[in-house]
């Protein structure tokens, strides 16, 4: 398990504590299966989605309208790209442990590694201590219907950059 020190900025350790990371698994899923309903979020795309709308830079980038074509995207934002996989493998111990945390506190359930939010979760509400908290929740909500709409999982994941 991933430990923080007690040096470390608060806003990191608060970041990536499994709560939220878990609330953002469970709002990636949810923007997911708002526009594939039977399906479920592959752990992939969680994980993808998940440090993607933990940077701010990458959060910025993003249009925030699912008619966005992702190949455009890509194109348009080639320095961002080459940021995801390397965020994705940095924080995949902390993804790890919130996905575990989420499951144990039936947040999401997972079949056949699809991610599926459970009625018991968070308010469907997006609130926060802060704008930032806010903002990353909107992104991973987004960025669930976003993958949704873009083709499949392996299209998704090879236009992004990231390899299981």
């Amino acid at each position: 398990m991933p430990r923080h020190s007690r040096d470390a900025p608060r806003e990191e350790y608060l970041l990536y504590n499994p709560a939220f990371l878990s609330l953002l698994l469970r709002r990636s899923s949810e923007g997911f299966e708002r526009e594939r309903t039977t399906v479920g979020m592959s752990t992939l795309l969680a994980y993808v989605a998940v440090s993607m709308s933990l940077r701010i830079d990458m959060r910025s980038a993003l249009t925030m309208t699912v008619a966005s074509k992702l190949g455009t995207w890509t194109n348009d934002n080639a320095k961002v790209v080459t940021l995801i996989a390397p965020t994705c493998t940095a924080l995949l111990p902390y993804l790890n442990n919130a996905l575990m945390f989420g499951l144990n506190h039936r947040i999401f359930t997972l079949h056949h590694g699809r991610l599926h939010p459970t009625d018991q979760g968070p308010k469907k509400t997006i609130s926060g201590v802060t704008s930032e908290v806010q903002d990353c929740q909107k992104a991973a909500l987004y960025l669930g219907r976003w993958f949704a709409l873009s083709g499949s999982e392996s299209t998704v994941s090879a236009l992004l950059g990231v390899r299981p």
